[in-house]
């Protein structure tokens, strides 16, 4: 019964709702869902979640799943967008779950929910909830984008910042690690969760953490930052993620969560 009603809840929902693999494969979708991006059910079961979604998003993306997967979040909310059918680009708010098998509660699936947002809707982030940066780099060692809240993270308008290689604002103790993971990405691998120092403009170093995907065919970086140096409790939060992350086994790391 309880299986009958959960069923006919998902499929007559007012709100999209879909079931999709830790590889972003689109496993069964509702009919609100698939209004609200133009596709038939066989049109998405044969897409992913990441070939529907900005570049500039996949980063974000892939960092909310991780932490799905290991446990670090028990649910995620948050703003997504999408590319609709015939092209142009929807606000989504979204609240994903992770769905864990019987067998020592290992990750199964994501369910997320998705309610289309009405234009210039903005979705409020937590409160201790670090600001996504999110930029395009280019594998000649310069920004080619940047969102606006850069300059509020350090200080600098964008501009100058588009003006200089980005090297030059890294703290000297960690150019070569960084010059490695530059070079790391032009080989076709993705960052995730790398961390290095960024100098502001009043002369203090802030501390990143960076996930992001390489595109060789254009020579770009898409990605996103979180700058935790004014939040302790972040920090400490932060600390604690990448402790877990270094202690996952390599079979969990290589699982497939939106490769």
């Amino acid at each position: 019964m309880t299986d009958t009603l959960f069923q006919n809840a998902f499929h007559t929902a007012a709100i999209g709702m879909a079931f999709i693999g830790l590889d972003g494969k689109w496993i069964r979708t509702n009919k609100s869902l698939r209004e609200m991006l133009g596709y038939s059910e066989e049109e998405l079961e044969a897409l992913t979640f990441q070939a529907i979604t900005p570049p500039a998003d996949l980063a974000t993306d892939r960092l909310a799943a991780h932490r799905l997967f290991i446990g670090e979040l028990d649910s995620y909310e948050g703003e997504q967008r999408f590319y609709h059918k015939n092209g142009r680009i929807l606000g989504v708010h979204i609240n994903g779950w992770m769905v864990r098998g019987d067998y020592e509660g290992f990750p199964e699936c994501f369910f997320v929910q998705f309610q289309e947002l009405p234009k210039r809707e903005k979705v409020p982030h937590g409160e201790n909830a670090p600001a996504a940066l999110h930029f395009v780099a280019g594998f000649d060692g310069f920004f080619k984008k940047l969102s606006p809240n850069w300059t509020d993270a350090l200080g600098y308008a964008l501009d100058y910042l588009f003006s200089i290689p980005y090297l030059d604002l890294v703290h000297p103790e960690d150019r070569e690690s960084t010059m490695t993971e530059a070079q790391r990405v032009t080989e076709r691998f993705n960052t995730f969760l790398f961390e290095n120092r960024y100098r502001h403009a009043d002369g203090s170093y802030r501390w990143m953490v960076w996930t992001s995907l390489s595109k060789p065919e254009e020579a770009l970086v898409y990605g996103v930052a979180l700058s935790y140096s004014d939040r302790k409790d972040a920090e400490r939060d932060l600390e604690r993620t990448l402790r877990e992350v270094k202690s996952i086994p390599r079979s969990f790391k290589n699982s497939g969560v939106f490769e």
